[in-house]
């Protein structure tokens, strides 16, 4: 198993070439692959929650051949596509900014919108080192890597691979809570059936867009038994 901080995050350093030519979600899955390669690895299975379940989807839509799987967890495909306006990006960009800075009432404020993701029923429950997470936030990353899902549309781009007839995509597995404040339980259906019947959906009861923290053992439980059910159909 393999942590992946990818490039602009934790302790992965930002692109020689950014904020001037920032990444698309594309480049970032080419990283990945990237990554695969230096680890001299040919195929493995990926999973990634939020942005990182965008950047899985779009590794199996760039790379299937080097990919046994995914697990996708609180995303969606919007209708209208996922955005947020300028006023709301601006918000973020400045508060990133404070945090960067060590302003602390800017952490709380972000955590405070962070448990307000979870399900009123199960926050309290929840238990998330989100300073590490919040710590970490620092630009141009974090809006390079908004910028990258705003308005994302993976319909086009799944509609030439199944038109082309020349590409099978790996199995996949979308998650997601019914309470996700960013994609509704409509919009993950709508996702995996532009995607194929190679893919399936789990959506969690009372379950926000944290849900690998909200849901733990049923996530963890969900994950090993796709893993294991893809592993061996792929050897």
């Amino acid at each position: 198993m393999v942590a992946w901080d990818a490039p602009g995050t934790r302790f992965s350093p930002d692109p020689a070439e950014w904020p001037e030519e920032p990444w698309s979600l594309s480049d970032f899955a080419d990283a990945a692959i990237d990554l695969l390669d230096y680890l001299g690895r040919q195929k493995a299975l990926f999973l990634g929650v939020s942005w990182g379940a965008a950047t899985a989807t779009q590794i199996a839509l760039r790379h299937p051949d080097r990919v046994i799987g995914i697990v996708a967890g609180g995303v969606g495909q919007g209708e209208p596509p996922l955005n947020f306006s300028e006023e709301e990006v601006d918000v973020i960009r400045e508060r990133i900014m404070r945090c960067q800075s060590g302003d602390e009432a800017a952490w709380e404020e972000a955590r405070a919108e962070h448990d307000a993701a979870f399900y009123p029923g199960t926050r309290e429950s929840v238990d998330y080192t989100w300073s590490k997470h919040t710590r970490s936030f620092r630009l141009p990353s974090n809006m390079i890597m908004l910028d990258t899902i705003r308005g994302i549309d993976f319909r086009p781009e799944l509609a030439a691979i199944h038109d082309s007839g020349d590409v099978e995509l790996p199995p996949a597995l979308f998650v997601s809570g019914d309470s996700d404040g960013h994609h509704s339980v409509e919009s993950v259906h709508r996702l995996r059936e532009a995607y194929g019947p190679q893919a399936q959906a789990t959506i969690y009861l009372e379950t926000g867009h944290i849900l690998q923290h909200e849901r733990r053992a049923q996530f963890h439980d969900a994950v090993v038994t796709f893993a294991e059910s893809v592993i061996q159909s792929d050897a």
